[in-house]
């Protein structure tokens, strides 16, 4: 793991490992070989370890050639489920469970995907008016909360 550690997060100290480790306590698998975490242990693990790393530190070659293609992917998606979202704020019974779900989850973002893609483009985003998209990224919380309150769902407060 150690190698493992030097090879993919090549500017993360090792005590923030060992917190990471401490904080997610993964599903450890380990046989006389090797030792590896399981899917979602990796992906939870992962979620830890860029929230340790700054952002410049992030490299291609760590992230595999694909991923900042379906960073962006995703982080397109949201875009374009909080331009629907205004939509359902219109008329906030009007949509079925389904199609509520799905525009609400996407809205709401992944804080990877949008470190990953923010950290490897290089240039000016494809998307015109970064800025208003980060305001409107930014303000999704409380919209989804307001929007929760229209419907009469739970708002756990």
């Amino acid at each position: 793991m150690q190698e493992e550690r030097l090879i993919y997060y090549p500017g993360l100290s090792w005590e923030s490992w060992v917190y990471a480790l401490l904080t997610v306590q993964p599903d450890l698998w380990v046989t006389q070989e090797t030792a590896h975490l399981d899917q979602q242990g990796l992906q939870r693990m992962t979620r830890c370890l860029y929230s340790y790393l700054q952002t410049d530190v992030v490299q291609h070659r760590v992230l595999g050639p694909r991923s900042p293609y379906f960073a962006q992917q995703l982080v397109n998606r949201q875009d374009d489920a909080i331009d629907a979202l205004a939509e359902i704020e219109a008329a906030p019974s009007a949509c079925g469970p389904a199609v509520y779900g799905l525009v609400t989850g996407l809205a709401a973002g992944d804080i990877a995907a949008l470190l990953v893609y923010q950290a490897t483009e290089p240039g000016p985003h494809e998307r015109p008016r970064n800025a208003d998209r980060a305001r409107a990224r930014a303000a999704v919380p409380g919209r989804l909360q307001a929007l929760r309150e229209a419907r009469g769902e739970p708002t756990g407060n």
